[in-house]
């Protein structure tokens, strides 16, 4: 058995991160623009990728490239879940933390993550223990640092993905939709 890879001449988000810690806003939605399209391909096919985090963000010339589809899940239908705890807790929707059904938009709520970690250089529900993660996760909600400074529109972009309630986050298509009419400035 053979395993090819494609070589990322530009390592990962993670290391990205470890070097920058904080990615200016233009950049920060650069990188979710491409991972927007990405998921919204995988959408499509009805494919959970559920261990979304910087160390799976790999970049070569400047393309962002999603890997390490070990955790994938290929869905019979859009509306279809899961259940099995896998990923990495700090980019976990909390559905798939609390050991609920889970589908498509869990994803979402782990690019959410992402994208608030590239731009205040922390994951948006951190702690030191799994139980006191849990906690937070289940008793606050997201809450924005006063710096660095982040546009309202962006924030508000956080808001859609890290919203608790599954029914109520947003799916990759509103999500595209959203970005579309508010961040022509960005687009590539």
């Amino acid at each position: 058995m053979y395993i090819v890879y494609e070589f990322c001449n530009q390592g990962s988000l993670e290391d990205l991160l470890l070097r920058e810690k904080t990615l200016k806003e233009a950049e920060a939605l650069r990188i979710f623009e491409q991972l927007l399209s990405g998921f919204q391909v995988l959408q499509g096919g009805k494919v959970l990728h559920r261990d979304v985090k910087p160390g799976n963000i790999l970049f070569h010339n400047s393309l962002v490239k999603l890997a390490d589809f070990g955790f994938c899940k290929s869905l019979q239908h859009e509306w279809e879940s899961s259940h099995t705890m896998v990923g990495s807790p700090l980019y976990m929707s909390p559905e798939l933390i609390n050991g609920q059904e889970y589908g498509l938009k869990a994803d979402v709520w782990s690019v959410g993550c992402v994208l608030f970690e590239c731009l205040y250089g922390r994951a948006p529900f951190e702690e030191g223990s799994m139980v006191a993660l849990l906690e937070r996760l289940n008793s606050s909600e997201v809450e924005f640092p006063a710096s660095p400074s982040v546009s309202p529109k962006t924030q508000a972009l956080m808001r859609m993905m890290l919203t608790k309630d599954a029914s109520q986050r947003a799916d990759w298509d509103a999500l595209g939709a959203y970005y579309q009419r508010h961040f022509r400035e960005y687009r590539e």
